[in-house]
């Protein structure tokens, strides 16, 4: 807590996880939309 650009760094990495998980959470419930559609 000390560290500010550390805390902001830590942030940013958590937003990216948080952004990936997002997207392969959409792109998995897409995809087996478009799987159950054929």
């Amino acid at each position: 807590m000390s560290n500010p650009s550390n805390s902001g760094l830590e942030n940013g990495v958590i937003l990216v996880i948080a952004s990936v998980l997002i997207e392969a959470t959409v792109m998995e419930s897409t995809l087996s939309a478009y799987l159950s559609l054929n």
